[in-house]
């Protein structure tokens, strides 16, 4: 009978030959090992960006405005559809003047008129009035000026000759020196009569002179302020850009004032508006770098787009039912491009997603982070904002 080793039981020689057909397992558990302990040392080693995530929405630099008529009144002409494109200057509805240019015209009527009195009265005082064509109106008071000369002239002649008559009287001693005196003060009164009735009918010229020339330039101010406020009746672009939500009003119809009747949406420089919770708004400052998401884009194929940061409001602001900072971001590029060349051009109204990239911290110190978290009590760190700002 064989005598039984006790080395060789086959408990033992069990795990002898496992050993030596898994041997491989140790220099497997020897290699993850390694690997583990270079991983935890080299963590205080490897930086990553943090960022943080906000949504945002493509949007032109001015916002949309409305376009709308300064006052009541019906529509003459219409240049506008929805998404036509307009420049800055175009007009783009006209509204109904008929009214105003009958002010107009009236006014102007007025300064002719006024104008030609005022030719007639240069001509009346400068004595040119024979080479003039006056007005109905002068000409009339020109015959009354002229007829009354010809009576006053008549009664100075007639007391001329009375007291030449008389002065030979006197100095022959039949008259008295009192009828003498009487007929020498008629004579000189009637002269002073002449002389009066010429400076007072000159005068009463001179200031009417003067009345129609302010008269005048009250009228072509009056003419310059109507045409300025024609300008209302012209509905123009005040930027570039394109014509949206319009109401479809048509010629003949009646607009009411500041009624919205189209709006512009500006074509100008794009810009994302985002929208960054106030937990993480004290990260967030101008100049800094931001990398979006566009939605439309499929970010493995397409990347990101960087941007940066140009305004942070200074006050929250309601969006979606959330209180929330305005942080607007200005593109290094405004499209996305494939290996191949293709580009990806950004449209106002695009939602994207934005990381801001607000510091570089460690493997290991991100690691301490969330071991805080996970050790520390709860903090809550949710910020009531339902109370107005101040």
């Amino acid at each position: 009978m064989p005598v039984i080793n006790p080395k060789q039981t086959p408990f033992k020689s069990k795990y002898q030959h496992y050993t030596k057909v898994n041997y491989r397992g140790y220099l497997l558990y020897t290699v993850v090992l390694v690997f583990v302990f270079l991983s935890l040392l080299s963590l205080p080693f490897i930086s990553v960006d943090v960022s943080v995530q906000s949504s945002g929405v493509i949007r032109s630099f001015n916002k949309k405005m409305a376009i709308s008529a300064p006052l009541s009144e019906r529509v003459k002409q219409i240049f506008i559809s929805e998404n036509s494109k307009v420049q800055a200057g175009d007009t783009l509805l006209v509204l109904q003047q008929q009214a105003l240019d009958k002010r107009i015209d009236n006014n102007l009527q007025q300064r002719k008129i006024q104008s030609n009195y005022v030719g007639d009265l240069n001509a009346l005082l400068s004595g040119k009035h024979n080479t003039h064509q006056l007005t109905p109106l002068y000409q009339k008071q020109l015959d009354e000026y002229d007829g009354s000369l010809v009576k006053l002239d008549r009664k100075i002649q007639k007391l001329r000759v009375d007291f030449q008559r008389t002065s030979d009287l006197y100095k022959d001693g039949v008259l008295p020196l009192s009828t003498f005196q009487e007929d020498s003060f008629l004579l000189n009164e009637a002269q002073d009569e002449l002389l009066s009735y010429q400076t007072l009918t000159k005068a009463r010229w001179e200031e009417e002179r003067k009345e129609y020339v302010l008269s005048i330039n009250e009228l072509e101010n009056r003419v310059e302020n109507l045409k300025h406020e024609k300008n209302k009746y012209l509905i123009v672009a005040p930027l570039s850009g394109s014509i949206i939500n319009f109401n479809g009003v048509a010629v003949g119809n009646f607009v009411n004032e500041n009624e919205p009747i189209a709006y512009l949406s500006p074509e100008e420089e794009l810009v994302v508006d985002c929208y960054v919770s106030p937990s993480d708004i004290a990260f967030i400052k101008e100049g800094m770098t931001v990398r979006f998401q566009v939605h439309a884009y499929d970010y493995n194929q397409w990347g990101l787009l960087e941007s940066h940061v140009f305004d942070v409001a200074d006050d929250v602001t309601l969006y979606n039912g959330q209180y929330c900072y305005l942080v607007r971001c200005r593109f290094k590029k405004d499209y996305l491009e494939l290996k191949n060349g293709v580009r990806g051009s950004m449209k106002k109204g695009m939602s994207l997603t934005g990381r801001f990239i607000i510091t570089q911290r460690t493997l290991f110190q991100l690691l301490f982070d969330k071991v805080d978290d996970w050790m520390n009590p709860k903090i809550q760190t949710d910020i009531d904002l339902n109370l107005p700002s101040a």
